[in-house]
C-alpha cells in the first residue's frame, strides 16, 4: 500500500472584508522537512512507509526542478513498546520523477516516483501497546511519531446476496483512495452489526469491499486478482462527521439521488446508541462478470476460464488522528479555505509532515459467486 505524502501549502493571501494582503515569502522561508506516510496495519500483519522532501513555499518562488534524484543515507526503526521490532538501512531513493514517451511498439509508457516507498509483510503488532517511529535520513531532522494500537472493532455483517437491486441515480462519492469504475453495477443489500458498550470514547473506522478472484484454467489456478467495489447508503443521517460527504457538499443537495457510493466509507459513533447498532448499507457488484457456464459455446480457438469471487467486508478501526489527517487532506484535495479560512493539515510527525497511523480491523466473509469467460487460446 503506498500513499501519497502531504506537501505543506501556504497561502499567498487571505480575504478579509474585501482587502487581500500578500505575504512575504523569503520570510517564511525554512530548510527542507521530511514528508512521511506510514501504516501499520494489525489485521493484515504490514507496515508500509512512503516518504518524500518537504520544502516551503520560498522555494518555489524561484525556476525548481520537478524531476530530481535525491538519494540519502539513513535508517527507518519501528518499536513497540521501546523495543525495536523491525529497521530498514539506506540509502533511500527519494527522487521525483514523472516521465512518458513512447515505446518501439508505439505504446506510451509512463514513469512516476514521488519519493521512497517500502511495504513489510509479516508485522506482528498488540491492541493496546505503543509504536514509536523514527526515521533518520542525512541532511534532514529525524522525524518522530507514537501511536497507540486501538481495540478491533466488534463488528458483524450480512449480505443478501440473491437479491439484486438497481440503482439509476447514484451519486459516487471518492475518496483519496479511489479507484476507476468500469461497467454496469448491480448493488445487494449489507446489514451491518456494531458493538459499542463506551460511548464516551469517540470512534472511527473505516469501511470498504474487497474481491479476491481466482481464475482458473482446466482445475488450475492461473490468476489471482485483488479489486474493490463500492459500499452504498440510500441517506446520510448516521454520516455527520464523513469528511467526503462534507467537501462535496451533499448535505444540503435539495434533488438527492438514490443512492451514495463510497470507494471508502469513514463511520463514526456518533450516532450509535449504547450495546447493538444495526446499520444498513448497499454493497456493489459487477453486473456483467455474474455468467453462467453454460450461456455460450465453446469456440476451439478459444479456452474456457472458470473464476471464483469471494466478496469480504473490511471494517478498520482508525485513532483519531489518522481521522483528523484524512479530513484535512480531503478538505485539502477539494480546495476547500482557499477563498475562506486556510486547510492546515494535521498530522502527528515531530519534526517533519505527515502521519503515523495504526489501524486494527476484522474481515468479514460476504458472499462467493461463480463464472466463466473465454480468452484466446495462447497455447495454440
Amino acid at each position: 500500500m503506498k500513499s501519497l505524502s502531504p506537501l505543506l501549502l501556504i497561502f499567498l493571501f487571505a480575504a478579509c472584508d474585501g482587502m487581500k494582503t500578500e505575504l512575504d515569502v523569503d520570510s517564511i522561508a525554512f530548510p527542507p522537512k521530511l514528508s512521511v506516510t506510514a501504516i501499520l496495519d494489525n489485521e493484515e500483519g504490514t507496515f508500509s512507509i512512503a516518504f518524500s522532501e518537504g520544502r516551503a513555499l520560498a522555494d518555489y518562488a524561484k525556476p525548481f526542478l520537478d524531476n530530481r534524484e535525491i538519494i540519502r543515507d539513513g535508517e527507518i526503526r519501528l518499536y513497540e513498546d521501546d523495543r525495536l521490532i523491525w529497521s530498514q538501512q539506506g540509502p533511500f531513493d527519494m527522487s521525483m520523477n514523472n516521465e512518458q514517451g513512447l515505446l518501439d511498439d508505439g505504446n506510451w509508457y509512463y514513469f512516476i516516483q514521488n519519493g521512497y516507498a517500502h511495504v513489510e509483510y509479516g508485522i506482528v503488532s498488540c491492541t493496546g501497546s505503543e509504536y514509536r517511529l523514527e526515521v533518520e535520513v542525512e541532511g534532514y531532522e529525524t522525524v518522530v511519531s507514537t501511536a497507540t494500537m486501538p481495540d478491533a472493532p466488534v463488528v458483524t455483517a450480512k449480505v443478501d446476496a440473491s437479491t439484486d437491486i438497481e440503482k439509476n441515480n447514484v451519486h459516487t462519492i471518492y475518496s483519496l483512495n479511489s479507484f476507476s469504475w468500469y461497467g454496469n453495477y448491480v448493488f445487494w443489500p449489507l446489514t451491518v452489526h456494531f458493538t459499542d458498550l463506551d460511548l464516551n470514547e469517540r470512534k472511527y473506522y473505516a469501511m470498504d469491499i474487497a474481491i479476491k478472484t481466482d481464475e482458473y484454467l482446466d482445475g488450475v489456478i492461473e490468476n489471482t486478482l485483488e479489486s474493490h467495489v463500492g459500499i452504498g447508503v440510500s441517506e446520510l443521517s448516521k454520516l455527520q462527521d464523513n469528511p467526503d460527504v462534507e467537501t462535496e457538499g451533499v448535505l444540503i443537495d435539495t434533488n438527492p439521488p438514490d443512492l451514495y457510493l463510497f470507494t471508502m466509507l469513514l463511520q463514526s459513533n456518533v450516532t450509535f446508541s449504547r450495546g447493538e447498532n444495526v446499520l444498513n448499507y448497499f454493497a456493489g457488484r459487477p453486473q456483467n462478470f455474474n455468467i453462467s457456464c453454460s450461456d455460450y459455446d465453446l469456440s476451439s480457438n478459444y479456452v474456457q476460464i472458470t473464476f471464483r469471487e469471494y466478496y469480504s467486508l473490511r471494517v478498520k478501526r482508525i485513532t483519531i488522528e489518522t481521522f483528523k489527517y484524512y479530513r484535512s487532506l480531503s478538505l485539502q484535495s477539494a480546495g476547500m479555505g482557499f477563498l475562506g479560512e486556510p486547510v492546515t493539515v494535521t498530522g502527528n510527525m515531530d519534526k517533519g509532515y505527515g502521519c503515523f497511523s495504526v489501524i486494527n480491523s476484522v474481515k468479514i466473509p460476504l458472499a462467493e459467486l461463480e463464472g466463466c469467460f473465454w480468452r484466446p487460446d495462447y497455447g495454440n
